[in-house]
């Protein structure tokens, strides 16, 4: 009966409610913990110091590794499941939210290479500057890029011939073992992310000092920050990567309360330190 109960609740693709539903408690409970170290990672990488520079460009190239390798496994498992259904398509008008975020990790990724290379004494800080190494490392961004992109776009790919057979054979990359990885990955990057977003919240949601301000003065000034920023930088940091469950349930209903509460989750944990 519980089970039967779980089956009408839930749609038969849980992985995005379930994101949802993380998301929610780690906003609540964990990522509060954060801002300030997330904070002062970020004053030392502008202040251009070197170790608070390489933990953050480390940092995204590990994201990348686990954006990159999500989204390739994740295809296998997935089109086997929904095998060619009219209403799997990917939301692709979502891809103009997933450029931005796509340019972020892959620049500070690329920082990370060259400070590699500087370590390695291969180049020196002053050749990073040079037109050679400056088209090379863009080269390589655009690569980065157009290769997640093009992952994106795949995912919504049927099998071949080939890989049905593959499928059919239970070859490892179909096996839930995949999955579970390619999705490990794919929710660590959104994660994380979501560290980074609840920063922003942290910085614009009030007034630096709010004693200088009359109450509608930051209501109002709340209002704005909601609209302009929060918003926004909500559909770029988790919309924008939970995109890849949204291929099979993203007609399902139910996404409009768990995502919105995963929005809330973000901004009621700065109120209340807030109020009290």
């Amino acid at each position: 009966m519980a089970k039967g109960l779980l089956e009408k609740i839930l749609p038969a693709d849980r992985h995005g409610i379930a994101i949802d539903i993380a998301c929610i408690l780690l906003n609540l409970f964990l990522f509060p913990f954060f801002n300030s170290r997330i904070a002062l990672l970020f004053d030392r990488s502008f202040a251009d110091e070197d170790s608070a520079i390489r933990t953050l460009s480390l940092l995204m190239v590990l994201l990348v590794g686990f954006r990159l390798g999500g989204l390739y496994l994740k295809r296998f498992p997935l089109q086997a499941r929904i095998d060619g259904k009219d209403d799997s398509h990917f939301p692709q008008y979502f891809l103009i939210f997933n450029i931005p975020i796509i340019l972020l990790t892959s620049a500070f990724a690329l920082i990370c290479f060259q400070m590699f290379l500087v370590d390695l004494g291969i180049i020196t800080k002053q050749e990073l500057n040079s037109p050679l190494f400056f088209g090379t490392g863009l080269a390589l961004l655009i690569a980065v890029i157009c290769l997640e992109l093009w992952l994106l776009y795949r995912l919504r790919k049927p099998l071949t011939n080939k890989e049905k057979l593959l499928a059919e054979r239970e070859h490892p990359l179909f096996n839930p073992k995949t999955e579970f990885l390619a999705d490990f990955g794919l929710f660590v990057y959104l994660m994380i992310w979501q560290v980074f977003y609840n920063q922003i919240v942290a910085l614009v949601l009030f007034p630096e000092h709010p004693e200088n301000y009359s109450m509608s003065e930051q209501i109002r000034f709340f209002s704005v920050s909601l609209f302009v920023f929060l918003i926004p930088s909500f559909f770029i940091f988790y919309i924008s990567p939970r995109t890849v469950f949204m291929i099979e349930n993203r007609k399902d209903r139910r996404m409009l309360i768990t995502i919105p509460l995963a929005f809330l989750s973000s901004i009621v944990p700065h109120l209340v330190s807030r109020l009290f």
